[in-house]
């Protein structure tokens, strides 16, 4: 889609003050601009600047005070996201969501690192505890609250093999308050999304967790492509009648939601292959997403194995990971448009040469009943490949 296709960016200054009434302290003013596509969802555009006050614990450990401020706006394929997140599809509603809007979050981060390498650590630890509080009071349009953490691990085994383990959880939340815009819920740049080659590699880049399906109404629900019978007709795509069951999984185009809490978990060995060079690894990730806090279930994870291969080069290994994605059939919600007979110029219905209505999509969504989904029909559809520069964690 030329929405995602067109070039990500990230500019930005920063000043450090070191020695701020301690050789411990240091304080930290920045600006930024940034665009930056979460594929098949949105693509966040923003302007900022940053005011932090940091403090040096101990060695390689610090905590962080911060305030950023920014102007952000989401940009979308129609108001297609909007209905599909917020079950907002009357388009003065997604007009609300579209427009430039302020957060204005307070940050408290802390760090710690103790491993003995930056870009392939054979042993030690990393912890990192992120928190944002964006209250109404100070200025966000979206009132809400973020708490997410991580900590790796790594251990030398001998012969040049090492364990790695990482685990990643955070929780966010909306605190609804008088003047919130719209009441809308979780403002979506700060929902939790998983998967991909830093994260559950079984699944592509934000797939794993909430999702709704679209479709081409004209394209595929107005015509029989199933082979099983009648296709839905013009009036049961408008009123929501129609049904979706039986049509191909890959005729549709899954979109991952986010949610308001996400856990991973990963286990890796890594062993040499072939002098200093070249690696191999053999991993189990695990992860899910939830809609919301309360509904969690340890039992909904997903685990997911794998093999990979990696090359060390001056920039860092290239690595190149093969994923299992144990995902099984899912339940999940149909979004299209409503659609109608197209006209030629004079204003007069169009025919195909059979004589049949030519139909076309028009700009008013429409959500269907859920439909039973399952995509992976083969061993073959269940492996996804990651192709990247870096360890995965």
């Amino acid at each position: 889609d030329p929405l995602y296709a067109q070039l990500n960016y990230s500019i930005s200054t920063d000043c450090t003050q070191p020695w701020l009434f301690s050789p411990r302290n240091a304080l930290g003013l920045g600006i930024f601009a940034e665009r930056r596509s979460v594929p098949d969802v949105f693509v966040r555009v923003a302007r900022g600047g940053s005011f932090t006050l940091s403090r040096s614990i101990s060695s390689r450990t610090s905590l962080t005070l911060g305030f950023r401020p920014e102007r952000t706006r989401l940009d979308t394929e129609g108001d297609l996201f909007f209905c599909t997140n917020f079950v907002v599809c009357a388009p003065d509603q997604a007009e609300a969501l579209a427009r430039n809007t302020w957060l204005t979050p307070l940050t408290l981060s802390f760090a710690r690192d103790r491993t003995n390498a930056i870009f392939a650590p054979s042993r030690g630890y990393t912890l990192r505890l992120e928190t944002e509080f964006a209250p109404a009071a100070i200025g966000s349009d979206y009132s809400y609250a973020r708490v997410a953490g991580e900590a790796t691990g790594y251990r030398a085994l001998g012969g040049g093999v090492i364990l790695a383990a990482r685990t990643r959880a955070g929780w966010a939340w909306s605190i609804a308050t008088p003047g919130d815009a719209e009441g809308l819920g979780l403002y979506p740049q700060k929902r939790f999304f998983s998967g991909g080659a830093n994260s559950v590699r079984g699944f592509a880049e934000y797939r794993l967790g909430p999702k709704v399906l679209s479709i081409d109404a004209a394209g595929v629900l107005a015509r029989d492509t199933t082979g099983r019978g009648v296709p839905c007709t013009l009036e049961s795509i408008n009123d929501g009648s129609c049904s979706a069951a039986g049509i191909a999984a890959d005729r549709f185009a899954p979109r991952p939601v986010g949610g308001e809490a996400v856990l991973e978990a990963n286990l890796e060995m890594r062993f040499p292959l072939h002098g200093d060079k070249w690696h191999g690894a053999a991993f189990v990730d695990a992860g899910q997403v939830w809609r919301a806090g309360s509904d969690i279930r340890l039992g909904d994870l997903v685990v997911s194995p794998g093999l990979g291969i990696r090359y060390n080069s001056p920039i860092g290994p290239i690595r190149v990971d093969v994923g299992y994605n144990g995902e099984g059939r899912q339940r999940l919600p149909v979004i299209t448009t409503q659609v109608r007979q197209a006209v030629d110029e004079d204003g007069r219905p169009r025919f195909d040469a059979h004589g049949r209505p030519v139909l076309e999509n028009t700009t008013t969504l429409q959500r269907l009943e859920d439909i039973e989904w399952n995509p992976h029909r083969r061993f073959l559809d269940r492996l996804q490949f990651h192709f990247s520069i870096g360890q995965a964690f």
